[in-house]
């Protein structure tokens, strides 16, 4: 429950207000952060992909209202990534 509020809600927040100063000024940008696993099953943590999912749903519903306004809103949708080691790379 605590996620949701902080991945969802809180976004929405912030999304509403900022946009409505970037409205007035028909400029702005914004970039929510999801995962790659908005569009994948996770089974154990069903909460944390749902939410993920909410956030790249909910981006893309805002950038339909704010187009017209010259506002800008992205979603980055980082996947699984494996750190490698300096070392092995030189």
């Amino acid at each position: 429950e605590k996620m949701v509020m902080l991945n969802d809600m809180t976004l929405m927040s912030l999304t509403k207000l900022f946009f409505l100063d970037m409205k007035k000024r028909h400029d702005g940008v914004i970039l929510n952060v999801s995962s790659t696993g908005a569009f994948q099953p996770g089974p154990y943590i069903a909460g944390y992909y749902a939410s993920k999912t909410f956030v790249a749903s909910y981006t893309r519903a805002v950038y339909e209202e704010a187009k017209e306004y010259g506002v800008r809103i992205y979603c980055l949708l980082p996947g699984l990534w494996q750190r490698i080691s300096i070392a092995k790379v030189v």
